[in-house]
C-alpha cells in the first residue's frame, strides 16, 4: 500500500519504489433505456497476483442517461 508524503508524492512503507497506475474512466454508450431509470456508475478494482481486490473506486452516479460521460481519474497503487 502507498500513501502520500508531504510533497504529494507516493511513499511506500516497505522502502521500495511504489508502483502507481493512473486510470481514466471516460464514457459508455447504449447502457439501457434512459426513460426506464438508467442511472449508471462504473466500478474499477486493482487486483493482486492472486486475484484479490487491493483497491476499489467507483465513479459518481449519473442520473437519467444511457450514455454516461464520467471523465474521472483514479490513482491506484
Amino acid at each position: 500500500m502507498s500513501s502520500l508524503d508531504t510533497s504529494g508524492r507516493a511513499a511506500s512503507s516497505s522502502g521500495a519504489s511504489p508502483r502507481l497506475l493512473l486510470l481514466r474512466v471516460e464514457e459508455a454508450n447504449g447502457l439501457g433505456d434512459a426513460t426506464a431509470g438508467c442511472n449508471p456508475s462504473a466500478k474499477v478494482a486493482l487486483l493482486d497476483g492472486n486475484g484479490a481486490v487491493v483497491e476499489e473506486h467507483t465513479t459518481r452516479q449519473l442520473f437519467g442517461t444511457a450514455n454516461p460521460d464520467w471523465r474521472e481519474s483514479f490513482l491506484l497503487g
